[in-house]
């Protein structure tokens, strides 16, 4: 199901994720734990089920983030055919990738913070504002490294099949 062109987004998002967004999500998380009132915004977007490998849209959150990215983000991908497989309204995600999706969430919505709840065989991932939670990710990075999966699959294969991608990004000191 998943192309190159899907898995180079996918080590794209794993790069800035394990670097930055994971501890944001966990800070998040964290200080969502400790509230004594509720926030002024809270919806849950999604659950990982840990035993069928499944990523599952909730509140209908895919067709929102749909329309959001087709306004404001399409230029980031450069194409729709990865973001539209990843708003399916089940999402077959192996294990190592199970965070595509909420650090795709956490970059593309700068207004609120991605929280992980964890029961069981479930990964329950919600948007909630937290106003003393800043957002520490840097987009323009990001978009930069972006430039390699809006390249054309020459590009993209070439680097893909090597493994270069991230050697590539870090080379341009991205």
């Amino acid at each position: 199901m998943w192309t190159n062109k899907d898995k180079v987004l996918f080590r794209i998002l794993h790069q800035f994720g394990s670097s930055d967004l994971e501890r944001q999500i966990k800070r998040s998380s964290h200080f969502f734990s400790k509230l004594q009132q509720p926030p002024e915004y809270v919806m849950i977007f999604g659950y990982y089920d840990l035993s069928k490998k499944l990523f599952v849209w909730l509140n209908n959150m895919n067709y929102q983030m749909e329309r959001f990215i087709q306004e404001g983000y399409r230029p980031l991908f450069g194409s729709d055919e990865t973001w539209k497989k990843l708003l399916h309204p089940v999402v077959p995600l192996s294990i190592s990738d199970k965070n595509v999706i909420p650090y795709l969430m956490e970059i593309l919505n700068a207004r609120y913070r991605v929280i992980r709840l964890i029961e069981k065989n479930v990964e329950i991932y919600a948007l909630v504002t937290l106003p003393y939670v800043k957002q520490t990710f840097d987009f323009n990075k990001f978009n930069t490294a972006m430039y390699l999966y809006r390249m054309d699959d020459k590009y993209e294969k070439k680097y893909s099949k090597k493994g270069k991608i991230m050697e590539t990004i870090k080379r341009r000191k991205i």
